[in-house]
Order: structure tokens, then sequence, then C-alpha cells
């Protein structure tokens, strides 16, 4: 009942968004306390799979009001809930590191990223599905470290070791996950490193069209290429962000 209820309350607050209309957000308020009670209850009830799923559901009804910082924190509320669960918790990890891309929280995206690479390689690294999708997120987090370029005496150890994987070393002696890369997409990426790193834009350019021609390389890669050579162009960011911000996994108790 209470669910049906938030439901319908939910639902006129996306057609009056979408319509433009003025609104002050009643509706929301009544959807947002039906959709919390409903998770008290079902958390007393030792539901914590279904309590999990109604964060993550008013985080993306939030994400379509354009209400974008309430949806990161109910994503990262959401990600504990399916310890249990893998293939739920990685939709929740890649929503979470999308919005936090799309607002240009670097840094935190990186955080997920590598919580979710961690996650993913103590998990199946032999399965094909889960070996791609860690090559996938090994490049995020390659071009989100390109981004940051935190300074080297404030780089995590585990951030370094990526860095120089992909500076130093041949494809041979590579170690999970960025062993799972094509080995010419590998050197390709390699060459983007030292380019950026010599901030030589001329052959970033050159590099761009054969990056976006392997198949390994998503929309979500290029977005980040794009952002990685406005950079260089001469659009910083500000690197000490990098390590003054912190993840917010956890530390939303409710909402409201």
């Amino acid at each position: 009942m209470l669910l049906e209820a938030a439901s319908i309350f939910i639902e006129i607050e996306l057609q009056t968004h979408q319509s433009n209309t003025l609104s002050y957000h009643e509706n929301l308020s009544l959807a947002l306390a039906a959709y919390q009670l409903a998770q008290k209850n079902l958390r007393e009830q030792n539901e914590r799979y279904l309590a999990g799923l109604i964060t993550f559901q008013v985080g993306l009804h939030l994400e379509m009001l354009e209400k974008f910082h309430e949806s990161e924190r109910l994503f990262s509320m959401a990600i504990d809930s399916f310890q249990d669960l893998l293939a739920i918790q990685i939709c929740v990890y890649q929503k979470l590191i999308n919005i936090r891309i799309d607002n240009e929280k670097f840094n935190l995206a990186l955080q997920a990223t590598t919580n979710l690479i961690e996650r993913l390689v103590k998990t199946s690294p032999n399965d094909i599905s889960y070996r791609r999708l860690l090559a996938s997120y090994d490049i995020l987090r390659l071009f989100l470290l390109l981004i940051l370029q935190p300074h080297p005496q404030r780089l995590r150890a585990d951030y370094a070791k990526t860095l120089d994987a992909y500076t130093w070393e041949v494809y041979e002696k590579l170690n999970i996950p960025t062993s799972y890369l094509d080995e010419t997409l590998f050197y390709l990426l390699q060459s983007i490193t030292l380019a950026v790193q010599a901030r030589d834009l001329k052959h970033i350019d050159q590099l761009e069209y054969d990056l976006n021609q392997q198949s390994q390389i998503s929309p979500r890669h290029m977005h980040l290429f794009h952002i990685l050579k406005q950079k260089i162009s001469g659009h910083f960011i500000d690197t000490f962000k990098f390590d003054q911000q912190t993840s917010t996994t956890g530390d939303v108790a409710d909402y409201r």
C-alpha cells in the first residue's frame, strides 16, 4: 500500500517536472515519506534486499527529476544492501560512477570505480563477462587518474601501480585487471598515458581516431578522453580536491 501510494505521488511529480510546470514538490515530499516508511518496515522485517531496491528506485526517480546530489547519495547507500547480489550491486555501482562523472566529481568516481574493480577481482575473475567489465573499468580508472593527475606524494599505492602499468609494463607481464585488455588497446592506452604526461596534445589528437575504433572502448571512455583533452588544452581541474573530498558511501542514514 505504501509503495503504491509512493509510486502515484512520484508519477505526478515526474509529470509536473516534464511539463515544466511550477512545482513546490509537495508530491515528491509525500512520495519520499511513503518510501521511507516502507523501507523502515522492510528493514525491521530483515528484508534488506527489498529495502535496498527501494533506495535504488528512489535514487533513479530523483535522477530523473535532476536532483543529482540526492540521487548520488541514495545510490551510494544502496550499494551496501547487495553484498550478496553482485549483479544488482554492479548496476548500482554503474549508476553511482556515471552520475559522479556527469557531475564532474572525478575523485569520487575514481573511488567508486576502484571499489567496483576490487569487488569484481575477488568474486569471479575467470568469468568472461566479468573480465570484460573489469577491463572496461580499468580503462575508466586510468582516464580518471589522468584527468585528476594527483601529486605523486599523495598517490595511493594501487593508483600508482595502475599508472606504472600504463607507463612502463610490457603486455606479457600485466596483472589483473589490466591483463584483460586487448594487447593493441593496451599499447594504445600506454601511448596516450605517455603523451598526457608529456602534455603532447598533438600526439593525443593523433591517437584519438585509433582509440575510437577499439571494440573495448565505450562512449563513456570517449567522454572522459575528451575531458582529458580539454584539461591538456588548458582547462585545468584543481587536483588538490583529489585528496580533500571523500566518498559518501555509507554516510547517509536516511532520506527525506
